[in-house]
């Protein structure tokens, strides 16, 4: 049972593409420690396991957007389903071009995580969206992105886990949906709201029924593992606006990664600092603005404050009175 749980979970890592590493880890590896830098992502709502978040799931995958070879790959999953989870819905900061750039390439996160410490995990890009992964304890995985958009990500994986305990390799198919939404807060601050829905099909009987024995086992270890790949994300947005030369350290120490995406990544932390910088230029400048407002009244229009005339009237009251007396 001890290696079905651990199959499922490697399995489920491989399709994040961050499997490795604990919260603790993370902790330890925040380039700025403090509530900002290491706090969890806001849980907006639990993860759920229901039979209707699972129908409500499959209705929600972009299968219109599919080809007919990746529909029957999904459909191949969906019809024999031996694990399913809805992840917890997730809100933190991160600055968008952050978040879509490792979601883009899974593969330089995992180098990332390498180049930290805190992980073992091997992974290429093979083509121009599939990768594979090798968690280097006998698990391997296939990847493809079937489905890519402003707000959603659908991914499936074919893994292996193979290990000399055992005299047959164990296989297993999953498919991850990610969505998610940002929006920027009135004090400025960009933040996003996503979940991911997880299906894993096991093609063999003792695996497929060994699985939902376990099934409350495994919910744990898939929200967490969510949510330690949200932080990871926060992470490394707060280290690009406050500690450029942090991610740079890290980003020197990559590898199994082209160049041009050691080129990108540097070419994103300036980028993103940069912004960061002149958004709070701009926010004190504001501030600095409505304090004087506050100070000086008449200066909110840009303009000088009227000046009283020889009788001691301001103008415009020098003139209701004129159109009075007419």
């Amino acid at each position: 049972m001890f290696r079905a749980r651990k199959v499922l979970t490697l399995t489920v890592w491989i399709v994040a593409g961050l499997m490795a590493g604990r919260a603790s880890a993370l902790k330890a590896a925040d380039p700025e420690r403090g509530p900002k830098a290491s706090q969890y992502p806001d849980i907006v709502e639990e993860g759920s396991s229901a039979s209707s978040i699972r129908k409500a799931a499959i209705a929600g995958l972009p299968m219109k957007q599919l080809t007919e070879p990746q529909a029957k790959r999904v459909n191949q999953i969906l019809n024999n389903i031996s694990y399913f989870r809805r992840l917890p819905t997730l809100c933190f900061d991160v600055e968008p071009e952050v978040y879509r750039f490792f979601t883009a390439y899974p593969d330089v996160a995992v180098s990332v995580w390498r180049a930290m410490g805190i992980s073992k995990v091997q992974m290429w890009q093979t083509g121009k969206n599939e990768y594979e992964a090798d968690a280097g304890d006998g698990s391997t995985g296939v990847l493809e992105v079937l489905y890519r958009s402003e707000q959603m990500n659908l991914v499936v994986c074919d893994g292996i886990y193979k290990s000399p305990i055992l005299k047959r390799s164990i296989q297993a198919k999953s498919l991850v949906l990610l969505q998610s939404q940002f929006v920027q807060e009135k004090d400025g601050r960009i933040r996003v709201t996503h979940r991911a829905d997880l299906f894993v099909s096991f093609p063999s009987q003792t695996m497929d029924a060994v699985a939902r024995i376990l099934s409350p086992l495994t919910t744990s270890l898939t929200d967490s593992t969510f949510t330690e790949i949200s932080q990871f994300l926060k992470m490394m947005s707060f280290a690009m606006v406050r500690r450029p030369d942090w991610v740079e350290s890290n980003i020197e120490k990559m590898d199994g990664v082209p160049e041009l995406r050691r080129e990108q990544i540097l070419k994103l932390t300036a980028q993103v600092y940069s912004t960061a910088q002149l958004r709070e230029i701009a926010k004190m400048n504001k501030l600095a603005q409505a304090q004087e407002e506050k100070n000086n009244p008449g200066s909110s229009t840009g303009q000088p404050a009227a000046l009283p005339n020889a009788r001691g009237e301001r103008p415009a009251t020098a003139a209701r009175q004129t159109g009075q007396r007419n």
